[in-house]
């Protein structure tokens, strides 16, 4: 399941979770979009956030 389809799963706006990950809405966009890949650290929150774990983040390919 990708990352949007999970945020708005749950509920979240994508102004919220750019400030939870520090970041600014644009940058939380392009994550999205997959132009740009997380970090660690901004996974870790998202699965926190989320409340899922890193695989139903990913892919069939494993990618986010």
């Amino acid at each position: 399941m990708k990352i949007k389809d999970i945020r708005k799963q749950k509920g979240l706006f994508q102004k919220y979770v750019a400030k939870e990950l520090g970041i600014c809405t644009r940058h939380y966009q392009r994550i999205e979009k997959g132009e740009q890949k997380p970090s660690k650290k901004q996974l870790a929150i998202l699965t926190k956030l989320f409340r899922c774990s890193m695989s139903q983040m990913c892919d069939k390919k494993g990618e986010i």
